[in-house]
């Protein structure tokens, strides 16, 4: 079946909001969630010709190793181990031809073993909202390329790490905080190949947070800077893969108005993403992906590597 213009459009936005919501995992840990307000797309992104979309998603996360402050990367010790399982409920609208809004509200459980204790635990994570502006397409023009706005927010209905109340704060669901996001996304098509090219921004709002055995503090964080670079092929029968890499750094925090010495964040990701059309109004999605184990690709943040399954049902107008 040869692909249409307008469906190798759609494969391309699915694609990056694959990526994007593989990115977007919130990993409970006894310290500032993973990656916390990164994700600013959602695996229910609707192509040119959708105008709704309501799906499930599973995720599964392996923790292996630790980036110091110094970006040195160590593997977890002998009998410790961590996994976290999410499971998402994730909807999308169109609003105007060129804005859609999309949600996304997850489930999260842990599973925890360190000193010589093992744990499970769980609960609601963050409720993310995020928007996209497309002010033009994809493959309209071989020059200029197709760019949107992107816009998200968190909203903290998780449980902070602080105020997780297991030994091992396997309860932890989210980062504690509210955020907010801007971005820009640029991508492109050359007949079957295509690539994107997206950047933004993310502002954590200051919060309180609970200290064990001292009084709380006020806790501020720099901004965090995510970049994202993907590409892929559209197949004759209508699937798409694409390979990505993405990175996010944030500078350090501070407590109580000071500084707080080597706390900056930095991670980066490779991952892979693969689509499937089965039917008119379904698709499947699954994605894997592996933070990379080196020096320097990362700072003050677990590593891990993982994969996610999404379903998807999406409406057409009139349809």
């Amino acid at each position: 079946m040869r692909v249409s213009f307008a469906r190798r459009r759609s494969w391309l936005f699915v694609l990056v909001s694959t990526a994007l919501s593989v990115l977007s995992h919130r990993a409970p840990a006894r310290g500032q969630a993973c990656c916390a307000g990164g994700a600013l797309l959602t695996p229910a992104r609707l192509g040119p010709r959708e105008n709704v979309g309501v799906g499930v998603q599973a995720r599964l996360r392996s923790t292996q190793g630790t980036f110091g402050p110094d970006g040195h990367w160590s593997s977890m010790a002998a009998g410790e181990s961590e996994s976290t399982w999410e499971q998402s409920v994730v909807v999308s609208v169109r609003l105007l031809a060129a804005l859609q809004a999309n949600l996304v509200l997850p489930v999260v459980e842990t599973h925890r073993r360190a000193s010589g204790r093992t744990e499970t635990g769980g609960g609601i994570g963050d409720l993310s909202l995020t928007g996209r502006y497309d002010f033009t397409t994809a493959g309209d023009s071989p020059l200029w390329p197709g760019m949107g706005l992107l816009l998200g927010a968190t909203a903290p209905t998780g449980r902070a790490p602080d105020a997780a109340t297991k030994p091992l704060s396997t309860d932890a669901t989210g980062a504690g905080t509210w955020d907010v996001s801007l971005g820009l996304s640029l991508e492109q098509l050359w007949g079957r190949w295509f690539v994107a090219l997206d950047g933004w921004a993310t502002h954590h709002f200051a919060r309180q947070i609970r200290i064990p055995g001292a009084a709380s503090a006020h806790e501020a964080f720099s901004q965090r800077l995510t970049a994202l670079a993907l590409a892929g092929y559209l197949f004759p029968n209508d699937m798409a893969a694409a390979i990505y890499l993405n990175a996010f750094q944030e500078g350090d925090k501070r407590l109580d108005g000071r500084t707080e010495a080597a706390s900056t964040v930095r991670l980066t990701t490779l991952g892979g993403t693969w689509v499937w059309p089965w039917a008119l109004h379904w698709r499947g999605q699954l994605a894997a992906f592996a933070d990379l184990p080196v020096k320097g690709a990362g700072r003050n943040q677990p590593s891990a590597y993982g994969s996610s399954l999404s379903v998807l049902w999406v409406g057409f107008p009139g349809i």
